[in-house]
């Protein structure tokens, strides 16, 4: 694995504004906080176990986005592939609020991506030390437990990450990160 990219990457379609013809692609689900919860309709057989929710709040000129996250359902598992926080939001735990409610409201079992930017990497450690979920450690190409109930760890630097999960090399792909509820 090369090195993480810390810092900002292209993301601005998906943080965009939608305006109300594009609205009607999503239906409402939820609340979270002050933010209402959509999720885009599948309208493709082929994306049937795709998930795909945006965060955010009706203004006049549309739907603002505060964040974006997108799950592959794999077997039991929901595949965090991508997750977007604006700029502007970020620093409100809005990533870990989005995790915690899938796990707690739906019972989503969250699975790492086999690729790890900086930013995730920061946010596993973070979520792998909340008392109302447990992280654990899975060979994910053998569907097997390695550690259980886990704190991973990620510095400041991008070198200070948790050598048990997170390498440089391929060596570590199949090595996967859960997050599911503490019952």
């Amino acid at each position: 694995m090369p090195k993480a990219i810390k810092g900002d990457y292209n993301i601005s379609n998906d943080l965009r504004t939608l305006n109300k013809e594009e609205m009607i692609n999503y239906e409402f689900i939820d609340c979270i906080g002050k933010y209402n919860l959509y999720r885009r309709i599948n309208i493709h057989v082929n994306l049937i176990n795709n998930y795909d929710y945006i965060l955010g709040y009706m203004t006049s000129k549309g739907f603002e986005k505060v964040a974006k996250i997108y799950f592959n359902k794999i077997e039991n598992y929901y595949e965090v592939d991508t997750i977007y926080v604006s700029k502007n939001m970020r620093g409100n735990n809005i990533a870990t609020k989005l995790y915690t409610y899938f796990i707690q409201k739906y019972d989503y079992i969250i699975l790492s991506s086999n690729m790890q930017r900086f930013g995730a990497r920061k946010l596993w450690s973070k979520l792998s030390r909340k008392t109302d979920l447990i992280v654990d450690i899975i060979d994910f190409e053998n569907n097997q437990i390695i550690e259980e109930n886990v704190k991973v760890y990620h510095g400041d630097l991008d070198e200070e990450f948790d050598k048990r999960v997170w390498s440089y090399d391929n060596d570590k792909k199949h090595i996967r990160l859960i997050l599911k509820d503490i019952k």
